[in-house]
């Protein structure tokens, strides 16, 4: 299993990064190998939210859900198929957290 660690530092406050991080659906904005997503379910964002990426490129598909939303901080996604080749699972969590005034850190830890 493999880790991917990504965390950077933005002159924000987290409140004004998490609106950006928790659109579900433009998940394209916030990570740029990704052409564009759609939703699978009812629900644009929360627990149990799905949607399909499209990667760029090789145009690969990513079947993700949502297994755990902590509001305004963030979430966990499950990848549970897709037609990338030796990719079977992994498990991804994105979210924001405050390192001081008007500032925020932004992370991706995905775990494949």
């Amino acid at each position: 299993m493999g880790t991917v660690n990504l965390r950077r530092v933005l002159d924000h406050s987290a409140a004004e990064i998490w609106p950006h991080i928790q659109d579900f659906e433009n998940i394209q904005r916030i990570l740029p190998m990704i052409s564009h997503a759609d939703l699978t379910s009812e629900q644009s964002c929360g627990l149990g939210a799905e949607r399909i990426c499209y990667m760029r490129g090789g145009g690969f598909a990513l079947h993700e859900r949502v297994l755990d939303w902590k509001e305004g901080e963030s979430y966990t996604i499950e990848l549970w198929t897709t037609s990338m080749p030796m990719m079977e699972r992994s498990v991804t969590t994105v979210g924001v957290k405050p390192v001081g005034p008007n500032r925020a850190e932004v992370f991706f830890v995905a775990n494949y």
